[in-house]
């Protein structure tokens, strides 16, 4: 793997024997287009879903989220969430695309996206 490349990949073990893929930027100024004020407003956006709903309570969390309905047939068929995770253990980034191409179901799209970012949250903070 080229120090050069844009987007650098890791496998990284869990306690549980299964590993996480993290794929991260590979440049010093990956964030430089976003400011404290606009995650100072992020911060601010707390509705327990998604990536939030995975996260200890008082985790802060700065992120964006949002579904699309159809408006051929008015089914949510797309979800998503991006997130700064401000955690003990180390902060990280985390952005989930969701997608059915007949429907994407709520319930079940939301615990898989708080299930995943436990997960995460987990290896970040596994020692302490």
């Amino acid at each position: 793997v080229s120090q050069f490349a844009p987007v650098l990949f890791e496998e990284l073990p869990t306690a549980s024997g299964h590993r996480l893929g993290v794929a991260r930027l590979n440049a010093e100024k990956s964030l430089n287009a976003l400011t404290l004020e606009m995650i100072d407003l992020l911060l601010k956006n707390r509705k327990g879903v998604l990536i939030e709903a995975g996260l200890p309570e008082g985790i802060p969390v700065a992120h964006k989220y949002g579904w699309v309905t159809d408006p051929a047939d008015g089914l949510m068929h797309q979800a998503s969430d991006a997130a700064l995770v401000f955690t003990p253990g180390g902060n990280f980034a985390l952005t989930i695309y969701l997608h059915q191409a007949e429907q994407l179901q709520w319930d079940p799209a939301q615990r898989l996206v708080a299930r995943l970012t436990t997960a995460i949250y987990n290896y970040y903070n596994q020692w302490r």
